[in-house]
C-alpha cells in the first residue's frame, strides 16, 4: 500500500473488526442469559460475570469511543455512564435519549449508533456462517444489541435449514409497549419461501423484564401447533429484557 494511504488494516484500532471485538467486550460485565428457573424459583443465569462499576465502564466505553472522537472521548463516557450505569444500558438507550445526555452532541451520538450497528453486524457474521447454535454467546449478544430496545416491542424470526445452518433472519412486526402477537400467516409463508426447516423467534420486553406473559405463551404454542402442521421445527422463542434473553424451550415451555 502506498504511503499516505488512509485505509484501514484488520489491525487499526478504529477498523470495524476491532471496534466490534471491543464493543462485545463492553457487553460482557452485564451479559446475563436467562435459560432456566432455578427450582421454581428466581431465574437462572449463564455466562453472567461480575459487574466492572463505574470507573471500569466509563475506562472501557473511553477506549472504544478515542479512535472516533478523540480526547473527547473521556468526558463523553463519564456523562453515558452517569446516566445509564453501564455500557449495556448505553447501548439499549433509544437515539433521543443517548443526544439528550450528550447536550445535543449529534457526532457523538452517531459515534454511539455507528457503533452499535457495526457491532451487531459482526456478531451476525459471527454465528451465520455455518450451523447456529442458539445458546451460543455469539448470538444471544446479538439479539441483546438488536432487540434490548426500551422504546418498542419488536419480533424477529431466525430461519435455519435442517443442520441449523442459518438462512436468514428478519424483523417480522414492531410495536408500542404491548405484546407483538405477529402475522402467523406471514411467518409460516416466510419460512416457506426460504424452504427453512426450523424457525428460532425472539422478541424484546421494553419492560426489562425477560419473564415471558400468558400472551407470549399463547403465541408460542400456537406458533409451534403450525409449524409441526408444514413438517417446521420452532427451536424456540426467546425474549430479551435489560441484558437478560429467556428461553422457552429451557423452561420447557415449547
Amino acid at each position: 500500500m502506498a504511503s499516505g494511504s488512509t485505509a484501514h488494516s484488520d489491525h487499526d484500532a478504529s477498523s470495524p473488526r476491532i471496534l466490534a471485538d471491543q464493543a462485545s467486550r463492553l457487553l460482557r460485565p452485564d451479559y446475563r442469559a436467562v435459560l432456566r428457573p432455578v427450582g421454581g424459583h428466581g431465574l437462572g443465569i449463564m455466562g453472567a460475570s461480575k459487574k466492572s462499576g463505574k470507573l471500569g465502564a466509563i475506562s472501557l466505553l473511553a477506549e472504544i469511543l478515542t479512535p472516533i472522537l478523540g480526547a473527547r472521548s473521556e468526558r463523553i463516557a463519564e456523562q453515558l455512564i452517569e446516566r445509564f450505569n453501564s455500557v449495556h444500558c448505553v447501548f439499549a438507550a433509544s437515539p433521543d435519549a443517548l443526544l439528550r445526555t450528550l447536550d445535543g452532541d449529534e457526532q457523538a451520538l452517531a459515534a454511539i449508533l455507528g457503533l452499535r450497528r457495526i457491532t451487531a453486524i459482526e456478531l451476525r457474521e459471527r454465528f451465520s456462517g455455518g450451523r447456529v447454535n442458539i445458546f451460543g454467546k455469539a448470538f444471544l449478544d446479538f439479539l441483546l444489541i438488536e432487540l434490548d430496545n426500551p422504546r418498542e416491542e419488536r419480533l424477529r424470526l431466525v430461519f435455519l435449514d435442517h443442520e441449523n445452518n442459518f438462512l436468514r433472519d428478519e424483523d417480522m412486526t414492531s410495536g408500542a409497549k404491548s405484546f407483538i402477537g405477529g402475522s402467523f400467516r406471514t411467518i409460516i409463508s416466510r419460512a416457506l419461501d426460504l424452504d427453512a426447516d426450523k424457525i428460532v423467534a425472539a422478541h424484546n420486553h421494553p419492560s426489562g423484564n425477560a419473564t415471558p406473559s400468558g400472551k407470549d405463551k399463547h403465541f408460542t404454542a400456537e406458533l409451534e401447533r403450525l409449524c409441526l402442521r408444514i413438517d417446521i421445527e420452532l427451536l424456540d422463542h426467546l425474549i430479551v429484557g435489560r441484558g437478560q434473553v429467556f428461553s422457552m424451550r429451557q423452561d420447557n415451555l415449547l
